[in-house]
């Protein structure tokens, strides 16, 4: 006889019942783990270069990397674990696919976006693909 569970199926949920989140994406660290909603992902975008303001004059430098906008939830659990593993890898995975690995370089989540620098435009271009498709694939449809 087999060890399964046995699966009983449940006719209709009441309305207030909470349904399961979507995940866009995972972070993965040996101390925990984050599964970021769909609903909690604002945008993920992919910028070929950055801006700062020196002696008051706009400079502007190549710069590939991943910008991604998160809810306030998830930002907070976020910093939480990243405070304690600056100088350490953190997972990203869409599904159970590890797409990148990047060292934590300063706590985030103390804004509203973070950044994943990438030294090649190419690579940039590829990871924020994957990402994305994660977040925009399950993204739930707006009900008309």
């Amino acid at each position: 006889m087999s060890q399964r569970p046995i699966l009983r199926v449940i006719d209709g949920l009441p309305p207030e019942y909470p349904l399961p989140q979507r995940i866009a994406f995972s972070l993965v660290h040996p101390l925990t783990r984050i599964d970021v909603p769909v609903t909690a992902v604002g945008s993920v975008e992919m910028r070929r270069e950055i801006s700062f303001i020196i002696n008051r004059q706009i400079k502007t430098y190549p710069w590939p990397h991943i910008l991604i906008t998160l809810g306030s939830d998830v930002r907070a659990r976020l910093y939480a674990l990243t405070r304690h593993i600056v100088g350490h890898p953190l997972k990203i995975l869409v599904g159970e696919e590890c797409i990148s690995e990047p060292v934590v370089r300063e706590p985030l989540g103390t804004q509203a976006a973070f950044q994943i620098s990438i030294y090649d435009l190419s690579d940039a271009e590829k990871l924020a693909e994957k990402i994305q498709a994660g977040w925009i694939v399950t993204r739930p449809k707006a009900v008309q």
